[in-house]
């Protein structure tokens, strides 16, 4: 706006200078200011085609409060000096950054890089890159579009920032309650002619300690000893845990950014919340199956130790909740797949989005026998029995 007042200012001066003092010399000041812009923009939108941009970053995994730094390379073939081109980068909410507009001149000779530094902050896939590339013209009248973001991500880069894996309190009752419905039989106390060193016939015991593993915990004897009692025997059935991440959320239904914001929030803690859970469960000797949904077909993860963790956190970096939809809506726990090949007496659903389609059909697993806890992270208008919330330190409690 500036350059233009002041080439009508220039227009004017000539005019005056014209009528007034020569008029000679003022038609040749006024013929130049007429064809300059005109060579100007001519040449400007010559050397527009000229300039080639790209985009790469330093990493494209990050754990939370890492940097990677995304660099943006222009180049210009040609004789026609470049004017100057103003560039703005965009980032997902996922990344902290101070974001500002950057003004450079290419020369035929030699490329111009520009970087832009991203801190992670929210697990997530998020994409970082050019937002709006801008050329004005020599004069400084007319810009022209290089290139503007129209959601193609043509010269941008998706980054996976990992979840992170918390330590959560491992005494709380949320890991008696799922223990304690396991699939196997404490009811039996009796095996052939044991005799059990406590002074009771049936398995071996002992005085539970801390670090015994909670899946030999034996609730039926603990409760009549009014003590937790540990069976040592090896003969006890491999018994699995099961914990299902929910696949939905409920980003369809917002609208305003802050409450965007907010569901990225309560999705990365449920996904956080199944790591801390697996981790206290692994520690205790108990091992786990896994599933989550891959966008086409529910995935089974076998988890049995700290690695398999680290493993599953690596693939969760990926995870996308989807919206939904009626056929997502129709599969948001996979009883089907989980009782195919395996009898399922309990499982664990991690939600962050507890709605009356969910409720369904976790009564309906409920009717089928297996037993459900579920997780959520924000408190849920539905009573169900064994539901459970996990707070910013993920203790979990009952609801």
């Amino acid at each position: 706006m500036k350059s233009i007042i002041g080439y009508i200012a220039c227009i004017i001066s000539a005019l005056i200078y014209t009528i007034f003092l020569d008029g000679r010399c003022g038609v040749i000041f006024l013929a130049v200011l007429i064809i300059a812009p005109i060579i100007s923009i001519s040449m400007t939108l010559l050397a527009k085609k000229k300039v080639d941009m790209t985009v790469e970053s330093s990493a494209q995994m990050l754990n939370k409060g890492e940097t990677v730094i995304l660099s943006a390379t222009f180049k210009k073939s040609g004789i026609i000096p470049a004017p100057f081109i103003e560039v703005s980068f965009f980032n997902a909410k996922n990344f902290i950054t101070s974001l500002s507009k950057y003004t450079l001149s290419i020369s035929a000779r030699k490329p111009m890089k520009i970087q832009q530094s991203y801190t992670a902050r929210i697990w997530g896939v998020a994409s970082i890159g050019i937002e709006e590339v801008t050329m004005t013209d020599y004069l400084g009248l007319v810009k022209f579009n290089l290139y503007k973001e129209r959601g193609l991500n043509e010269y941008a880069n998706a980054i996976e920032i990992f979840p992170n894996i918390p330590d959560a309190p491992a005494k709380n009752d949320l890991v008696r309650s799922v223990c304690d419905a396991v699939a196997y039989d404490d009811n039996e106390e009796t095996k052939e002619n044991v005799v059990a060193t406590s002074g009771f016939p049936g398995y071996e015991h002992k005085n539970y300690t801390p670090g015994d593993p909670i899946k030999r915990i034996n609730w039926k004897l603990s409760s009549k000893r009014n003590e937790l009692m540990v069976r040592l025997d090896e003969a006890i059935a491999n018994s699995k845990q099961v914990l299902v991440l929910d696949c939905c959320n409920n980003q369809m239904n917002l609208k305003r950014p802050e409450e965007l914001f907010s569901q990225l929030i309560q999705d990365e803690k449920i996904v956080e919340s199944v790591l801390a859970m697996l981790k206290i469960l692994v520690k205790q000797g108990v091992e786990c199956l896994f599933y989550y949904f891959s966008g086409r077909a529910w995935l089974e993860c076998y988890i049995a130790n700290l690695n398999d963790i680290s493993t599953l956190q690596y693939n969760l970096a990926k995870y996308k909740f989807l919206p939904q939809t009626k056929e997502v809506k129709e599969c948001r726990v996979p009883i089907d797949v989980m009782t195919e090949q395996k009898k399922i007496s309990t499982m664990t659903v991690f939600t962050s989005c507890y709605d009356e389609n969910l409720y369904s059909q976790i009564q309906n697993a409920n009717q089928r026998g297996i037993v459900t806890h579920t997780v959520v992270t924000v408190p849920t208008r539905f009573t169900a029995e064994n539901t459970w919330i996990v707070n910013d330190t993920f203790e979990f409690k009952s609801l």
